[in-house]
């Protein structure tokens, strides 16, 4: 069997041998080539210059050539297929051991990359709590309380120039003031866990101010509305929340502008005829009573309600988790309701505490719609409208001094007292000491 798959194989290799020859012949074929020579049955010899036809044994010759050539290609093309299974497998164990490698480098660069964040954390931590005890110094604290002070008196004198002297240019002022106190509030807040107060009605109503002095100044009903919600809840929230111009205090000054400013914007923008011709002492025509409701108290407190429904679905809904898994974030009911002994704490909990959101969403939009009435009357007077106004700025001024009289004073005797009883004992050891010395030295 052997033997007949070799002839096969011989005969095979023999018919491929002549097929190459005839594609060959169809070649042009150099005269100096053996294979011209074969072909054409001549050989040339060294020592003559005939010719001879090709012999038998040439043939057999050439055909045990061919054969031989043919056997080793066979043989090398089944010892290839034999060593592609040995390639495979060595392919293999070379991409595994490449593969593990590769995850130990990785590895090894996930825990190096895990302990230069960490380290990088812990210098961040780290010099925060320089910035921290260094803000804390009582120098560092006295300096700031100094400049904020500067400060305030001095943006107070320059309010009041561009009041009297430009009122068009109030409310290009007051987006001047606004923006880098309302940054500087959150920011702080936030690091307080005081960042849910800026979500309250007040910070909505800078939101209108905004909107109305800058896109659209020549609404007339949107004026309206701005001069309803600035000059009514706004303006009030001076007496109830006890807003006080305390000048050296950056966030005490920032609630007074948060409060006043948005009221000094709408009175120019209401008055700016009146204050041009210095027309003072006119009353203004009444508008219509359906005009006075649509846009004077429907329309703000429509704009009450939209926020009302944005601030409880932040609240109770989009943040909910969070404020019940961490009790030190601090919103409006909250720090309303953090002395079970206060007044407010009472009149929130008069429907029982279970309650509580209810009650206090209830009496804010009473206290809303009330504060809406009085704006509809200073509509019609620019001298009720300034009164009014002196009155809410007297209520800040007034409560500033009680800070600096009740709180701000006590706060200061009780700090010199304690650095004089320092002083006393720091000489009454100093007297023992050297009476001590004294005895010793008569000893």
């Amino acid at each position: 069997m052997e033997s007949f798959v070799a002839e096969e194989r011989a005969g095979e290799a023999h018919g491929e041998c002549w097929d190459a020859q005839d594609a060959q012949d169809a070649q042009p074929v150099p005269s100096s080539s053996p294979v011209s020579e074969v072909k054409e049955g001549k050989r040339e010899d060294s020592g003559s210059s005939g010719s001879n036809v090709l012999g038998q044994e040439d043939v057999s010759e050439l055909e045990s050539s061919m054969l031989h050539f043919s056997d080793l290609g066979l043989e090398q093309f089944e010892f290839d297929w034999d060593m592609q299974d040995v390639v495979k497998e060595r392919m293999k164990e070379s991409t595994g051991t490449t593969l593990r490698k590769v995850r130990t480098l990785m590895e090894q660069n996930r825990i190096r990359a895990d302990r230069q964040r960490a380290l990088v954390r812990e210098q961040i931590a780290h010099r925060n709590r320089l910035i921290r005890e260094a803000m804390g110094k009582e120098h560092f604290v006295m300096t700031v309380d100094k400049l904020t002070f500067v400060g305030s008196i001095a943006l107070f004198m320059i309010i009041e120039f561009v009041l009297l002297c430009f009122p068009e240019r109030v409310r290009t002022l007051y987006l001047t003031i606004i923006f880098p106190l309302l940054v500087t509030r959150y920011a702080l807040y936030r690091s307080q866990k005081f960042q849910y107060f800026t979500y309250d009605f007040c910070y909505f109503a800078q939101c209108i101010c905004i909107a109305q002095a800058f896109l659209a100044p020549d609404s007339p009903r949107l004026l309206a509305v701005n001069f309803a919600v600035t000059t009514g809840p706004l303006a009030f929230a001076v007496v109830v929340w006890k807003n006080s111009l305390v000048w050296h205090s950056l966030d005490k000054m920032t609630s007074v502008y948060i409060h006043i400013l948005p009221p000094l914007v709408t009175f120019c923008l209401r008055w700016d005829k009146q204050i041009k011709t210095r027309a003072f002492f006119e009353l203004q025509p009444l508008k219509p009573a359906t005009s006075l409701f649509v846009d004077h108290f429907l329309l703000p407190l429509l704009a009450y309600i939209v926020w009302q429904a944005l601030y409880l679905f932040k609240t109770e809904v989009f943040s909910r988790r969070k404020l019940e898994n961490d009790p030190e974030i601090m919103t409006s009911l909250r720090w309303l309701t953090r002395n079970k002994k206060s007044a407010t704490y009472k009149v929130i909990n008069c429907f029982g505490e279970d309650k509580q959101l209810f009650a206090f969403v209830t009496f804010q939009c009473v206290y809303t719609a009330l504060t809406l009435i009085l704006p509809i009357l200073l509509w019609h007077s620019i001298l009720a409208h300034a009164a009014f106004l002196m009155f809410i700025f007297g209520v800040a001024l007034l409560n500033g001094a009680s800070y600096y009289f009740s709180v701000f004073a006590t706060r200061y005797m009780s700090s010199v007292a304690a650095r004089a009883e320092r002083r006393s004992a720091a000489a009454a050891a100093a007297e023992v000491r050297h009476a001590a010395q004294d005895k010793e030295t008569v000893d």
